[in-house]
């Protein structure tokens, strides 16, 4: 016959069987209607009871309450089915199915192992006419008896697609779609057209972003981040701290001209080994921007300075220049004459080029008829140059010098009345 229908009243009129309806008939029109060429994965009733839901983490399993069209033959369990599960000698991969056997005339579910030892699934029968099983869930369980399940249920649908124009535009709320992986996103990971799938972050601080040739959650690198586009108003203050920032990391084409304040900077935290020798230049830094307590001690040191660039006195503040740290000549005592090239106190008329350069002074007084000597507050290396002078505003006493070394002179009074008082100045070799 090219045409038929059903299903009517078995009284032999028109498409109605006298004898009735046979199984082929049932079983055309549930597959047909159901599976379509999905019948190797399909057959699960989604909103039928608890859709054979497998559950468990020993043996037995349980396979709760639903049905199912396997192959076209109906399948349904009113209740909870405990399944039992032997344990094997090493961890073995097994499955739930439900299956259709011809011979038997029925559909039945069952707990199936591989061989012990193999982790994977079992292959599924699936021979039409004798044979057919599909897939609830797939387990393993070690030889300790512990199950761990992974649901494998296919559900089953019109055989017919649904077109797109079939849905109305925003018809399908976040309550239709499947339920996602924790902390996750729907997309495609890999670089090739497929199916979405969760794309899950695995801790905190990580973002979504595209690494080679795939999408997936992680830390920014320093390629995903524009020259120039971290600016000062985008940064808390104190908040570029040592750890954060890789040796030689933050180099001047990645800093805007002045953009990096001494208030986004914790005291401290710009150690030598973060800056790359000549990367701090002068227009990458504000006027009066670096101040004493954003340097640690000593780390400004004659390498990391340019020549010339500490080029103006407002550059720097007043009286922080002490003796200790400039030149050898102060103040400018270009040269001496004298007849030693360490005793200054030696008289003659050659032309020295002096060193380092100490000058120190003092008063002090001697009784009469008494002699008085004077230790430098600081020793010098030779016997300097001594210069003595009356403290009165017209000199009326004589004085006798009797010896100058380089830590002290000597000085006599020869008046058996009056004292005097002297003023003396040394200058000489550090």
């Amino acid at each position: 016959m090219a045409e038929q229908s059903g299903f009517w009243t078995t009284s032999g009129v028109g498409d109605g069987p006298g004898g009735g309806y046979s199984m082929q008939r049932l079983y055309d029109f549930f597959r047909k209607m159901f599976i379509g060429d999905q019948e190797a994965t399909e057959g699960v009733l989604l909103r039928e009871a608890n859709a054979l839901l497998v559950q468990g983490a020993a043996s037995p399993l349980t396979v709760k309450s639903g049905s199912a069209i396997v192959h076209g033959f109906f399948y349904e369990n009113s209740s909870d089915l405990s399944l039992a599960v032997s344990t094997p000698a090493a961890t073995t991969g097994g499955h739930v199915i439900l299956r259709a056997n011809w011979t038997a005339q029925t559909v039945r579910a069952f707990a199936v192992l591989n061989t012990s030892g193999v982790t994977d699934p079992p292959a599924l029968t699936q021979t039409a006419g004798v044979t057919w099983e599909i897939r609830l869930a797939t387990f393993t369980i070690t030889n300790a008896g512990v199950i761990t399940l992974t649901d494998a249920r296919a559900y089953a649908q019109y055989s017919s697609e649904i077109a797109t124009v079939m849905i109305n535009n925003d018809a399908i709320d976040d309550t239709k779609l499947r339920n996602s992986a924790a902390l996750s996103v729907i997309g495609r990971a890999s670089n090739s057209t497929g199916n979405p799938a969760d794309i899950a972050a695995a801790s905190d601080a990580q973002v979504l972003r595209r690494a080679g040739t795939a999408l997936g959650f992680g830390t920014v690198v320093t390629a995903g981040i524009a020259d120039l586009a971290v600016t000062s108003g985008k940064l808390a203050d104190g908040a570029v701290v040592e750890d954060k920032i890789g040796a030689v990391a933050v180099t001047t084409a990645k800093i805007g001209t002045s953009q990096v304040t001494t208030a986004k900077i914790a005291d401290g935290n710009v150690t030598e080994d973060k800056l790359g020798t000549g990367a701090a230049t002068v227009n990458k830094i504000g006027a009066l921007a670096v101040t004493s307590a954003k340097l640690a001690a000593d780390s400004v040191i004659a390498g990391k300075i340019a020549d010339g660039a500490v080029d103006v006195t407002a550059s720097l503040a007043n009286d922080i220049v002490d003796d200790t740290k400039v030149g050898n000549r102060v103040p400018q005592f270009y040269r001496r004459q004298g007849g030693s090239a360490t005793d200054w106190s030696t008289p003659g008329v050659t032309d020295r080029t002096p060193g380092a350069v100490r000058m120190q002074g003092g008063v002090f007084a001697i009784s009469a008829d008494d002699s008085e000597i004077v230790t430098f507050p600081i020793a010098f290396s030779y016997p300097p140059l001594l210069l003595l002078s009356e403290s009165s505003a017209v000199p009326q006493h004589s004085w006798i010098l009797s010896s100058i070394s380089a830590s002290a002179f000597a000085v006599s009074n020869p008046d058996a009345v009056y004292a005097i008082e002297l003023n003396w100045l040394a200058i000489g070799p550090e």
